[in-house]
């Protein structure tokens, strides 16, 4: 089903919480730093995003990765397997950039 085009309910449903999860911990984040500061733009990368996620939300950016996961597994890039959520900033990093992506190619 991964090339086709056709896309399952499921896939549908959790594709759209990936992008609700994403998009609410973008608002949060800006509505955080424009509260100190109203003056200056929230900057909108994944450095500054990771930072202020894993400090200020971490477990909303572990279900944000899980949710990631199970989107990739109903797309069948990823094998049905038990996943677990990266341990090392590095990986957390590379997985928030890859939720990103994501988010921004199933927005098209």
């Amino acid at each position: 089903m991964a090339g086709t085009g056709i896309r399952s309910r499921r896939q549908k449903l959790v594709e759209g919480m990936e992008r609700s999860l994403s998009d609410l911990l973008h608002e949060r984040m800006d509505r955080s730093l424009r509260d100190f500061n109203t003056n200056r733009r929230p900057p909108d990368n994944t450095s500054a995003l990771y930072i202020w996620d894993s400090n200020q939300a971490p477990d909303m950016l572990n279900q944000l990765y899980s949710i990631h996961l199970e989107a990739l597994q109903e797309r069948g890039e990823i094998p049905r397997k038990e996943h677990r959520v990266p341990s090392s900033d590095a990986q957390r990093k590379r997985m928030l950039s890859a939720v990103r992506a994501c988010v921004s190619r199933t927005r098209r």
